[in-house]
């Protein structure tokens, strides 16, 4: 939680709105309540656990750890002012870690700091080439370990069996919609608003990605 707290400070600079956002972040979920009272129980702040934050924080501690270090990764590109050089280590340190918690949440992270960069560099009209090599030397760090976790989960019978029932189809839209709740009602015109800094795109390119 701490660190969504620094990631809400590099989008806005308004305390009132920064604590707004924290609280609707840490208690996040979605109209569910409504939609069982109707007799539906598909929406997605109750099927997908990881799609909101209080939900997850409940459950267990692998996905709270592993928003974490996705958020880990993600805050050093939104900070221009920081010399990523220096932590490159670190950030290939924290994605190995990552990988080891959540391994298809280094698939999310590296797909929004890829998108979230070409749009930066669409918008600024140049590439920042340090960025661009500094996320593919650290992505490059966990490839070999992902693509040994491929590798176990078809060679391993038991892993293979456990990955057959592993299986969390997508929901409809609507499902979606009735999930993220007041948050999304929010969310889409605060974005319109935003003058498009690193944060905001990264926070807009995440969900859609995810």
């Amino acid at each position: 939680m701490l660190l969504v707290y620094a990631l809400i400070t590099h989008v806005t600079q308004d305390l009132a709105e920064r604590r707004s956002a924290f609280l609707l972040v840490a208690l996040s979920s979605g109209f569910a309540w409504l939609a069982v009272m109707a007799g539906y129980l598909g929406t997605s702040d109750l099927v997908i656990p990881e799609s909101n934050t209080l939900y997850s924080l409940h459950l267990n501690p692998h996905f709270p750890a592993a928003m974490a270090l996705m958020l880990g990764l993600l805050i050093p590109f939104a900070r221009r002012e920081l010399d990523l050089r220096k932590w490159l280590l670190a950030l290939a340190l924290v994605s190995l870690a990552l990988a080891i918690v959540q391994p298809f949440a280094v698939v999310t992270v590296y797909l929004t700091l890829g998108v979230t960069l070409a749009l930066r560099g669409w918008r600024d009209r140049r590439i920042e080439w340090p960025m661009v090599w500094i996320a593919c030397i650290a992505g490059l760090a966990t490839l070999p370990l992902l693509v040994y976790t491929v590798w176990i989960t078809q060679a391993d019978p038991v892993l293979r069996g456990w990955m057959a029932q592993n299986v969390t189809p997508s929901p409809a839209v609507w499902d979606y919609a009735l999930g993220y709740g007041l948050v999304l009602v929010l969310a889409v015109p605060d974005v319109s608003r935003r003058r498009g800094g690193a944060a905001t795109l990264i926070c807009c390119c995440w969900p859609g990605l995810a």
